[in-house]
């Protein structure tokens, strides 16, 4: 947490989801402690057995005179859309608490990750870094400084050696105004010391600061991965402080050995004590060393007997179906989107990572979005004949309420890849519809989209677009309506044939428990 707290002043308070969480997850093991408040463990029942979250507790006790700070850290969560970012689900409040619910990730910290198995070899180092250098440069590219990085604030998905990585704890992060443009204009924040001390830039020390700061931090994060110390360490705060102000970066012999010059140039560069000169993330991420991490090489098979169009199959991370489901997706009701979003977070790690893998395919500049340019090019090698402006449309139509952002974001292209012959089973349709009718009235009404996009703190996506999809015999769509809706690219008579066939099992439905 910060060697000195921010001081902020009290905003007008958010209003969360009142309903008791205890209604929707179960609690377990405490996961952490903060100042505010601890990290829980929860539970809930799902189409493919319980599934597991970190559900954040603040107390509101704690936090009385920090409301903007909270409301700030939820609004930033709330909007971030990155591979290697903290999923944030849900949110409610209680007369004690607020609680954020996020992504769970198993396999503990990356300081953990050092500690147990030591420092990493460089290309194992290049990996990580690479996901970092390409987070925190979506992340100033959204207009928000993290201001706490450190290891401890980077999880593992997984305990396997090659689990994703994933940036938490946003509650001391801030978001740049709107109009600091060109993102590079200083945020003045006089006596504002903020973030972990082995960590904080030489500017913070002095309290004027901007995003660079966060490059800084990530310096520091590299050269611990790389040899398990810290580059700059005193166990008193203000030798710490003396040291990350004027003492020069070294690179100890022994520990260093085998690093080679490329990889220490960065470091270097990320180290450099003035912020002026110093080494963005997006500039590391498209430096020489980080380009030699290993990436899957996207493979694409010939199907000879339909000369050079390539076709779908299994083996690769991209392929004509995922096209195509790009295109079912822009032309589908506002509603089915988000219910597809929702059937997204539903997910367990290794079907996430599978469609998150042809993502990065895609994202060859590694920005956390989809280009015009990127999807041509993919395009054009699966034997897709498009113009620039279909394209374009295409992107436009997956943004609606966006239109000048020419860009498909990363759960909006998981939403869209997925195979739903595969995950719309019995099971998932009946999750999914009793996400929205949690009262068991066997159909679903406006105020019930509205009363779920609120537990997401999405409460202003309730459009009339969202709402006039529920339009069905006096504004109720019952189970059926909604099985049609998802499956809105059948003819009526194919759909109805499936419906029966999907329930003609006398099995009930596994409903999801609310205990």
């Amino acid at each position: 947490m910060g060697c000195c707290s921010s001081q902020r002043h009290s905003a007008r308070k958010k209003t969360y989801f009142t309903t008791n969480i205890r209604t929707f997850y179960r609690f377990g093991a405490v996961l952490g402690k903060g100042s505010f408040g601890t990290v829980k463990v929860g539970y809930k029942d799902g189409p493919d057995g319980e599934q597991v979250y970190a559900i954040k507790t603040i107390n509101k006790v704690r936090v009385a005179d920090k409301t903007q700070m909270i409301q700030e850290e939820f609004e930033i969560l709330r909007k971030m859309d990155h591979p290697n970012i903290v999923r944030f689900y849900e949110m409610y409040e209680d007369d004690m608490f607020i609680y954020f619910v996020m992504e769970h990730c198993k396999g503990g910290n990356l300081l953990e990750r050092v500690l147990s198995k030591g420092s990493f070899d460089e290309n194992k180092a290049c990996i990580v870094m690479r996901k970092l250098f390409s987070a925190i440069a979506y992340l100033h590219s959204q207009g928000v400084m993290h201001r706490d990085l450190k290891p401890e604030n980077i999880l593992l998905s997984n305990e396997k050696d090659d689990a994703e990585i994933k940036i938490i704890d946003f509650g001391l992060s801030k978001k740049l105004k709107e109009s600091d443009k060109d993102r590079k204009k200083q945020l003045q924040r006089k006596q504002s010391q903020v973030g972990t001390p082995l960590y904080v830039a030489p500017e913070v020390v002095t309290g004027v600061y901007n995003q660079k700061c966060d490059d800084w931090a990530v310096g520091c994060i590299m050269y611990i991965v790389l040899c398990s110390e810290p580059p700059f360490f005193s166990e008193h705060l203000k030798e710490l402080l003396q040291k990350i102000q004027f003492k020069p970066l070294s690179f100890p012999q022994e520990e260093w050995k085998d690093i080679s010059s490329d990889c220490k140039k960065i470091v270097q560069g990320l180290l450099q004590k003035d912020p002026e000169k110093r080494l963005t993330c997006s500039e590391a991420l498209n430096s020489e060393w980080a380009k030699k991490a290993y990436r899957k090489p996207l493979e694409i098979k010939i199907n000879q007997k339909q000369g050079n169009i390539p076709q779908s199959n299994d083996c690769t991370p991209v392929n004509t179906s995922n096209i195509k489901g790009l295109k079912r997706y822009a032309k589908s009701k506002q509603f089915k989107r988000e219910v597809l979003r929702i059937l997204i977070n539903q997910l367990n790690d290794k079907q996430i990572d599978k469609l998150s893998q042809k993502f990065k395919e895609l994202d060859k500049d590694e920005d956390g979005f989809i280009t015009p340019q990127e999807l041509s090019q993919i395009m054009s090698k699966l034997g897709f004949e498009t113009t620039k402006n279909e394209i374009e449309q295409l992107i436009r139509n997956m943004n609606p309420e966006e239109q000048q952002a020419l860009q498909i974001k990363y759960s909006q292209f998981l939403a869209a890849t997925l195979d739903l012959k595969q995950y719309l089973n019995k099971e998932r349709l009946w999750s999914l519809f009793r996400y929205f009718d949690v009262q068991d009235k066997k159909y679903i009404t406006k105020e019930d989209v509205e009363y779920a996009l609120k537990r997401e703190g999405r409460e202003e996506m309730a459009s009339d677009k969202i709402l006039s999809d529920l339009m069905i015999h006096d504004g109720k769509m019952t189970y059926k309506d909604f099985c049609q809706l998802m499956h809105d690219d059948m003819e009526s008579d194919q759909f109805f044939e499936y419906f029966e066939k999907l329930h003609a099992s006398p099995e009930k439905h596994r409903s999801i428990s609310k205990t």
